[in-house]
């Protein structure tokens, strides 16, 4: 794959609700962006697009369309993601493995984000293949398998001011339910946010946050958490947000450290977008805050199953 230049314009998707962040700050210009693709050793499909001060750097199977909104001091970055064919799923990076390509983090610290909300831990899906072929042909296969419906992870960057800022972002995917008329998928999204070589006194990290929006218009989460803000005092705290599936019993759950201020739902009037945001004043530069979400999904269309993520950055 090479390098290349497209356009791309700044702002929200066709069809898509527009973001409640930046209002009144002015509308946003469409700016040429740059692209390039690369793959890692492992696999992983890196694509970067640069979008005026904004970088948004995807990790994957693939190279989904990006789309970014800058207004004021505040970035969302949005990609469409189209799930793997069932016979190519096993080929798909993991949290792992992604978390590692980005870059941002030692072996230790992807291997904790990834075990917040991949329950296949710390493993690259080379490693899961070897072990599908180890294993015994007998017909059976197990629920982590044959439910896993896709990950994706990507980072958006933003420059300018007193120091680079990051959301680091992804989303773990399995079918909870299916028949001829509905299918309930599962959504894992975790988000961390950190600014670098920012300076003493300005611009300090006050937004991060995490969503996922599907094609189809009539689809919409069945149960959410958080579905109210949560404000964390003092200090940072282990927090879970979790859903339990009323069809099949099976929980989904996230759970990490969040820091104080706010952990709030991200979310559509009628949930036809979801997810969460942390909010505050202002971090301490170099210091990581985050956001996390849990959801089931109701798609009544069967085969609908393409959706859009963001990520939002906020400073001040």
């Amino acid at each position: 794959m090479s390098a290349g230049i497209l356009v791309l314009a700044v702002a929200p998707a066709p069809g898509s609700q527009a973001d409640d962040e930046g209002r009144g700050e002015g509308s946003p210009v469409p700016q040429r962006a740059e692209r390039s693709v690369r793959v890692t050793k492992s696999g992983v499909v890196v694509q970067t697009v640069r979008v005026g001060e904004s970088t948004v750097t995807t990790y994957g199977p693939d190279a989904p369309p990006v789309t970014v909104t800058q207004r004021g001091k505040s970035a969302t970055a949005r990609l469409s993601v189209e799930p793997s064919p069932r016979s190519r799923r096993s080929l798909d990076p993991t949290v792992f493995e992604m978390t590692l390509a980005s870059g941002h983090f030692s072996r230790e610290e992807a291997c904790e984000f990834a075990k917040a909300i991949d329950p296949r831990g710390c493993v690259t899906s080379a490693t899961l293949r070897s072990r599908e072929v180890a294993a015994p042909r007998d017909g059976r296969r197990t629920a982590a398998r044959s439910d896993f419906l896709d990950t994706r992870c990507w980072t958006l960057e933003h420059e300018p001011g007193d120091g680079t800022k990051y959301n680091y972002n992804c989303n773990y995917r399995r079918m909870d339910f299916l028949n001829q008329k509905l299918w309930l998928i599962s959504n894992r999204m975790q988000a961390t946010g950190w600014e670098e070589e920012g300076g003493t006194c300005c611009d300090y990290l006050q937004g991060v946050g995490v969503r996922a929006e599907y094609e189809d218009s009539a689809a919409h989460a069945v149960e959410w958490s958080p579905g109210e803000t949560r404000a964390i005092e003092d200090s940072c705290r282990s927090t879970t947000t979790s859903v339990t599936s009323s069809r099949t019993g099976t929980s989904y759950s996230v759970t990490n450290e969040i820091c104080p201020e706010e952990l709030s739902p991200w979310h559509s009037p009628a949930f036809q977008y979801f997810g969460a945001k942390w909010t505050g004043p202002g971090a301490p530069h170099e210091d990581r805050r985050g956001a996390i979400a849990t959801s089931l999904v109701r798609v009544d269309r069967p085969g609908t199953r393409a959706y859009a993520l963001a990520a939002w950055l906020k400073w001040g």
